[in-house]
């Protein structure tokens, strides 16, 4: 039986969530804001690293075109990504609101990102061109890197998003998930001492480094994936008597993203 207590709590908890919100979206803001500063700053003092490559290469620069408008781009779109996902997609997932509709945005969240950074990219760094046999070449590692960075920017924000959610969950159930909640943190510690042992190892051996960031994108997706899948998803599915096909269906997803993402 719900206290009245823990309805006074969980009131508080969605009005300091709402508070919350409001500091996320006005410190995104400010650093959206002071980031395009910069970045007018740099291009007024034509302060820019990668220009004695294209004096290298002999290739005409423009401080307009090939720095200041794929800069503003990329900055535009990392900010109104977290937007979009922070405040939208992703809240309506866990909310089980129009599920297919934004798993679909996602997706063409992705594919938006990686075409507009991969066109910056022929811009800010054309003095790639010249290293491949021709353009196609060129172009196809270009997308290829600017779908993988979209890619791992909607990963980044989301998985920020959901441990977010996770925290915001045992803040709600505080009282009746104690004994969860410590065998969670118990999980959680021997998953990082088996990664430390396991960083430990490839380091010793002088393993590539290619082998340990591996190693730590998996094992951190593992991580997270059982906490978010034992202590977050499982207890609202039996909590909401869903079939247990839909928890297999989000698994597989998650999965699958960060498979493809690695």
């Amino acid at each position: 039986m719900t206290q009245p207590s823990d309805l006074l709590d969980n009131k508080n908890i969605q009005m300091k969530l709402k508070e919350l919100q409001k500091a996320e979206f006005w410190i995104a803001t400010i650093l959206f804001l002071f980031a395009i500063l910069v970045t007018i700053s740099n291009t007024v003092n034509q302060n820019y690293r990668d220009f004695n490559y294209f004096l290298d290469e002999k290739i005409p620069y423009s401080y307009f075109s090939n720095f200041f408008v794929p800069e503003i781009f990329r900055v535009s779109l990392i900010y109104f990504s977290f937007l979009l996902l922070n405040f939208c997609l992703i809240p309506s997932i866990i909310h089980k609101k129009n599920e297919l509709l934004n798993y679909f945005l996602i997706f063409f969240l992705i594919v938006f990102v990686g075409i507009v950074t991969g066109v910056c990219k022929t811009y800010s760094e054309a003095y790639q061109l010249v290293y491949y046999n021709n353009l196609q070449q060129a172009y196809n590692h270009i997308f290829f890197k600017s779908f993988s960075y979209a890619l791992w920017l909607v990963i980044l924000i989301a998985a920020y998003v959901l441990i977010k959610q996770l925290i915001v969950f045992f803040l709600e159930n505080k009282n009746s998930n104690l004994k969860s909640q410590n065998q969670m943190k118990i999980d959680i510690g021997v998953g990082l001492a088996f990664w430390l042992v396991g960083l430990l190892l490839w380091v010793t051996s002088r393993s590539a480094l290619q082998i340990t960031i591996l190693w730590t994108l998996v094992l951190f997706s593992t991580i997270g994936i059982v906490t978010y899948a034992i202590y977050y998803l499982l207890p609202i599915i039996y909590t909401e008597k869903r079939k247990f096909k839909s928890y297999l269906w989000q698994i597989f997803l998650i999965s699958l993203v960060l498979f493809q993402s690695v």
